[in-house]
Formats: structure tokens, C-alpha cells, sequence
């Protein structure tokens, strides 16, 4: 039977409110009874009581709250699925989850989301953050009041957030480059245009760099667009139909969000017998069908699912246990995915 609270106290000749304090990390406890206490509970293997604890916090209405960005692209619904999952096991300890879309990458949108969050009294928050000043502020203001948060899918450095969930938005780019590099090889200048879902979120700028950074390590390539879509599939037919046109040697389209059904269509419908390389993110049904007819060249994953269910669980330990990530960027792996490896996959 695990020890309880009363007999550590008991072993360790001091209150049970000492006991609480170590068990939780809190200040207040001499740094002497602070070591004898945690030795009682290493010997004893303590675990707490989340059972027991969850029914004290269900009192307290316990929320946490969820950010995510606009759902036009299909990995965020991915996201949701992982969310969702974790939401129904927590669940049995009195946990709700509150989710927030915001409709556009609007720093003002989040703010006002955020301090809706805050007045239903969310005890934390995982969120997709606009890369904003404003957004930086607001959050080190709310986890100086005690609410932790999360950062998942694109990060917000400088803020004082519990750690970051999501890819290493700078490698991934680079991995891109990378494969730019060798699929265009053979041309002595080629043009790129880049297609980015938004600058607002610091993930698809460190895909950009990335991508940009390897490139120039390895050939002379010419940018000659880079633009962002929303992660809509519209713009995206806009902006690659608008490259055709201008740049009739276009060598290579670079996505680093949604919109790759726009792309294609465009690219379809010029037909201009040039074969155009296409490189993107996010195994979604479009690029699994689109890799598997050989019309892109490559898509990196990078597990949507966890991206979702991990903030959810990080804070439910650090709210139930105290127990904080063992580290300040969990990463998600970079996947790289291309005809000869998804033929077996699911295409529905």
C-alpha cells in the first residue's frame, strides 16, 4: 500500500503542511528537511493519490484551456483528434477541457481569447501562439499569476512558458533544403518560390530560414517569391498560377503550411509540359494522394496527434503531480515521406 502523507510527516518528525510543501515543490521548508523528507519518499517510492487529489481539485472546477489556430489546414483537425483522446481520459478526474479557434493569425483575436480564457478562471493553457509582442506579454503576465502555459505546434521565445511542444521548425526547413538541393542539382540557377501559411506564427518563419539557410550552404538558387496563403487552398492556386506565369522556368514550390490541393490544381491545369518540383509539409489525405501519383516530391510529417494529446498531458501532470516537463522543447519527430514510402498507407 502506498504511504501516506501522515506517516512521512510522521517519519520525518514534521508536519503534514511540510510534507505538502516538499511533495509540491513549494518554498518555506529548511533546505536540511527538505532533503530528509525527499529520501523518505524516494525509499518509499511515494506516488500521490491522483484519485484522491482529483476529487479535492474537481471542487475547484478545474479547466484547462486550449489555443488553436484557424482549422483551414487539415493537420490542425489532427490536432484535435490527439486533444480530444487526452480530454477523455483526464476526464475522470474532474478535468474540462475549454477550446479556443481563433478565425485568423490576428494578434488582437488571441489577446481577446486569451482574457476570455483567464475570466472562466482556467487553472492552464495550451496554445498555438501568435508570434507578437503582445502575445509574449500578455502570456508571462498570466503565468505570473499562476497559470502555466504551454506552447505546441509553433513556440514564442522569450516567453515564460513551461516548454514547447511541436517540431524543430528550423531543422525541418533545413531538411527541406536539403532535398531542394538534390532534386535540383542538375540546374546551374534554379528559381524557387516559397508559399508560406503565415509569418505571424514563428514556426513557418523558422521553416522559411531553415529552408533559405540550407539552400545557401549548398547551391546558387534564386528566390523569387515568397508569399503567404493562410494555409488556404485558393490562394495557394492564386499565388502558384501568378509563378507560372511570371517565371516560366520555375524550378521548384516550396508549402510550408496548408494548400496543397491548390497548388496541384494550378500546376494541373497550366500543364506547361515543364515538370515543376513540389516540396511540403504535413501528411494530410491531399499530400498522401498527391505523393502516392508522384505529383510532389516530398512531404515532412510531424505527428499532429501528439502535437495535440502531449500540452494536454504535461499539464495535467504539472497540476495533478507537480511534475514538470524533463524538457523546455519536447520535440515531435521530422518525418520525411515520398512516393516509395506511402504506398502502404491509408489514403482515405
Amino acid at each position: 500500500m502506498n504511504i501516506t502523507i501522515k506517516e512521512i510527516a510522521k517519519l520525518a518528525d514534521v508536519s503534514r503542511g511540510t510534507v505538502d510543501r516538499v511533495i509540491h515543490g513549494r518554498p518555506g521548508v529548511k533546505p536540511d528537511i527538505r532533503k530528509k523528507v525527499l529520501a523518505i519518499l524516494k525509499d518509499f517510492n511515494y506516488q500521490p493519490n491522483l484519485a484522491g487529489k482529483a476529487l479535492v481539485q474537481s471542487r475547484r472546477n478545474i479547466k484547462i484551456g486550449v489555443v488553436l489556430s484557424p482549422d483551414f489546414n487539415p493537420f490542425v483537425e489532427e490536432m484535435k483528434k490527439g486533444i480530444a483522446d487526452e480530454a477523455e481520459k483526464i476526464s475522470a478526474f474532474g478535468v474540462e477541457l475549454d477550446i479556443e479557434v481563433i478565425r485568423a493569425f490576428d494578434s488582437s483575436e488571441q489577446l481577446a481569447v486569451l482574457e476570455t480564457l483567464c475570466e472562466k478562471d482556467v487553472s492552464a493553457i495550451a496554445i498555438v501562439p501568435v508570434d507578437d509582442e503582445s502575445i509574449r506579454i500578455r502570456i508571462n503576465e498570466i503565468v505570473g499569476g499562476g497559470i502555466p502555459v504551454v506552447t505546441f505546434n509553433s513556440d514564442l521565445p522569450g516567453s515564460r512558458r513551461l516548454c514547447f511542444v511541436g517540431q524543430d521548425n528550423f531543422r525541418a526547413g533545413r531538411t527541406q533544403g536539403a532535398l531542394a538541393h538534390i532534386l535540383l542539382r542538375e540546374i546551374s540557377e534554379p528559381k524557387i518560390a516559397i508559399i508560406t501559411s503565415t509569418l505571424h506564427l514563428a514556426c513557418h518563419k523558422e521553416r522559411v530560414d531553415g529552408f533559405q539557410k540550407k539552400l545557401s550552404e549548398c547551391t546558387n538558387f534564386q528566390v523569387v517569391a515568397c508569399e503567404e496563403n493562410f494555409d488556404m487552398d485558393d490562394v495557394a492556386f492564386t499565388l502558384t498560377s501568378k509563378y507560372l506565369e511570371t517565371f516560366p522556368d520555375l524550378s521548384l514550390i516550396y508549402l510550408t503550411g496548408g494548400g496543397i490541393a491548390g497548388v496541384a490544381r494550378a500546376l494541373e491545369r497550366k500543364n506547361t509540359g515543364k515538370f515543376v518540383r513540389v516540396l511540403c509539409h504535413d501528411l494530410i489525405p491531399e499530400s498522401r494522394q498527391l505523393l502516392y501519383t508522384d505529383r510532389i516530391d516530398a512531404v515532412i510529417g510531424q505527428d499532429p496527434y501528439n502535437q495535440g494529446c502531449l500540452p494536454i498531458r504535461i499539464l495535467f501532470d504539472y497540476l495533478f503531480m507537480a511534475k514538470k516537463p524533463t524538457n523546455e522543447c519536447i520535440y515531435t519527430n521530422i518525418e520525411i515521406f515520398t512516393s516509395e514510402n506511402t504506398s502502404s498507407l491509408n489514403l482515405v
